[in-house]
Parts: structure tokens; sequence; C-alpha cells
């Protein structure tokens, strides 16, 4: 099911777009025990800074999925 999401996503995209998505825990708990810290930045294609940044999350907190 993911395959089919993202090749429609691709056929969707114009030449060169990029898919950008954020991901929450919908139990609304943190899924990590560590702060957030700074990945990066990068300058997109309006000239706009972007920051990126994050949390890993630990093994013992990630909901199993099953399917």
């Amino acid at each position: 099911m993911q395959a089919a999401l993202l090749r429609t996503v691709y056929h969707h995209l114009e030449p060169g777009g990029r898919l950008i998505f954020e991901t929450r825990n919908p139990a609304g708990t943190d899924l990590s025990d560590e702060g957030e810290t700074g990945w990066g930045q990068f300058i997109d294609s309006d000239g706009n800074v972007v920051k990126v940044s994050g949390t890993r999350p630990t093994m013992r907190n990630v909901p199993s999925c099953t399917g």
C-alpha cells in the first residue's frame, strides 16, 4: 500500500519536485527521550532558509506495527 501511495505522489510531482512530510505519533507521546537537535539547513527554490531538526526514537518507545 505504501508503494502505491509513493507512486501516485511521484506521478503528481513536477519534474525535480520534492515530497516533504512530517510524521506525528498519534498517541501523543514522545518517541524519544532526547531533546530536539538541529540536523542542518538548506535554501529552498524560493530562497527560504529551511532548518531541519528532530529527535531519534528509542526502540522501547516506538509503537509496533503489524500487517
